[in-house]
């Protein structure tokens, strides 16, 4: 359900009794369950009703879900705090009675252990748990099990718990997500894209996942048609549901380049201007550097349908046989990829100066190595893997530079298994291959997602295997012929 139509949801019996937050606010609360009306209306998070009985609410701690986000108490030059681990604040995100007893320490590990690992930076937790909030004040039965699927899926991995119950969740929220499609008029954007998404979170985490053929593309493709049909029904997308899109569509966008296909969430769909003006909690300052990435896609869609990568694919277009203006006439790619090699060289990602330093940091490493492994893939489009000595020396040489940017600590890695993986297909030597294998370890050491692993797998088994023994190692070759076992997020 959008934000904007919220309170359309609550009742209007107002009283001057009600939730905490109108109590604080000295405002007529509409006391809807599990949470206020008033506060939807306001903007708020409503944090629930105090206990009946006061004396004994004091004396026995509360059976809500309490959960530590970090915030950072230091003063930016317009006095605005900036969240970090310095110091930590304390959020009672789920109202009392809203979810069992039995759901809730599952769901306080989604929120304290998710978001800490999947972001960017921890400045983005409060932001990213506050719209969470949002939607599951929408729909808190069909949020809860999405929360408790992926916080079991972290219980399980730490030992303390087992992962039926959350492959039980995450069967309940696949047959949920089916039945709201089927009447998506009653559900808002926010929800579905939530689901699916919490269900993608899932096949990131799951370390024991064996299967080759990863659920997050068709999750994607779920995704993509629902969005379609809102767009086709005359209906807006609300900031909430674009801030939730825009975690699917980088998904969809390093697919897609990993695929070698076009984009199914297209970035004029999420992209707006507020997005030129700050970072995203897993694009950073990416997000305007998606469209030439899109244009990326649909070159690579266009080239591979000519047919496997290899040499025949410029048996016409050596510069030594032609001149410039006719290897643009007889290969249309030349062209396209000079002018998207130019625009990709021209493009600065812009900086966000309400932002800290460290944090900054982190945003511009992703940036520049993110653009880097575009050249590179650029590259190897038009020269695949053996198709002349000296274009695998180019491409030897951008994958250092890839590198260079790569050079971070791990900690300001958590985005970069995509480019580290375009650079890691390159390297040859045993001691080039222990360093990028350093650099997976740390990516997956801060960052605990199966994709980074299997990427690495793919690398070593697949690609580094197959160049060693003389065999096509033209990894865009490669992931055609074992689909599902590479997934560089």
């Amino acid at each position: 359900m959008a934000t904007s139509d919220t309170s359309d949801y609550y009742p209007r019996k107002r009283s001057r009794g009600g939730c905490i937050d109108c109590k604080k606010a000295k405002v007529k609360c509409d006391e809807a369950r599990p949470s206020c009306g008033t506060c939807a209306r306001r903007g708020h998070i409503c944090q629930g009703y105090k206990a009946p009985d006061s004396r004994s609410s004091a004396r026995r701690p509360s059976t809500s879900s309490t959960v530590s986000i970090p915030r950072d108490t230091r003063q930016s030059s317009s006095s605005s705090s900036l969240p970090s681990a310095s110091t930590w604040q304390s959020l009672s995100p789920i109202p009392p009675g809203v979810i069992s007893a039995a759901d809730e320490e599952p769901i306080k590990q989604y929120f304290t252990r998710h978001p800490v690992e999947i972001v960017i930076e921890q400045r983005f937790v409060d932001e990213m748990n506050a719209h969470t909030l949002l939607v599951f004040q929408c729909d808190p039965e069909a949020i809860a099990d999405t929360l408790y699927a992926i916080g079991q899926t972290y219980l399980e991995m730490t030992g303390n718990g087992s992962l039926v119950p959350a492959l039980d969740r995450r069967a309940r929220t696949l047959a949920r997500l089916r039945n709201m499609q089927n009447d998506s008029n009653r559900y808002g954007l926010e929800q579905l894209i939530m689901m699916i998404l919490g269900l993608s979170a899932m096949e990131l985490i799951d370390i024991k996942s064996q299967r080759r053929e990863s659920a997050i593309v068709g999750l994607i493709a779920c995704c993509a048609s629902i969005v379609n049909q809102h767009i086709q029904a005359g209906k807006s997308i609300s900031s909430t549901a674009r801030y939730f899109l825009r975690a699917l569509a980088r998904q969809d966008m390093i697919c897609s380049l990993t695929l070698m296909r076009r984009p199914l969430i297209p970035s004029p769909v999420w992209l707006d201007q507020a997005c030129e003006m700050t970072a995203d909690r897993l694009m950073g300052f990416t997000m305007t550097l998606m469209p030439l990435l899109e244009d990326l896609c649909v070159l690579a869609s266009d080239i591979q349908e000519q047919g496997p990568l290899g040499q025949d694919f410029l048996l016409d277009s050596e510069p030594e046989m032609s001149s410039p203006m006719t290897l643009c006439m007889e290969n249309p790619f030349i062209q396209r990829a000079g002018d998207l090699a130019l625009r990709l060289r021209m493009w600065h990602p812009t900086p966000d100066y309400t932002m800290s330093v460290s944090t900054a940091r982190k945003c511009w490493v992703q940036a520049y190595a993110y653009r880097s492994a575009a050249l590179l893939y650029l590259h190897r489009l038009i020269h695949p893997a053996e198709s002349s000595y000296e274009a695998d020396r180019v491409a030897l040489g951008m994958a250092c530079d890839v590198l260079a940017h790569l050079s971070a600590p791990a900690r300001d890695l958590k985005l970069c298994t995509w480019p580290t993986f375009i650079a890691a297909c390159e390297l040859a030597t045993s001691e080039d291959r222990t360093a990028v294998m350093q650099i997976f370890d740390g990516i997956y050491r801060v960052r605990n997602t199966v994709t980074t692993l299997r990427a690495k797998e793919f690398c070593v088994q697949r690609v580094w295997h197959a160049r060693d023994n003389g065999l096509d190692w033209n990894w865009m070759n490669l992931v055609q012929q074992y689909p599902g076992e590479c997934i560089p997020i």
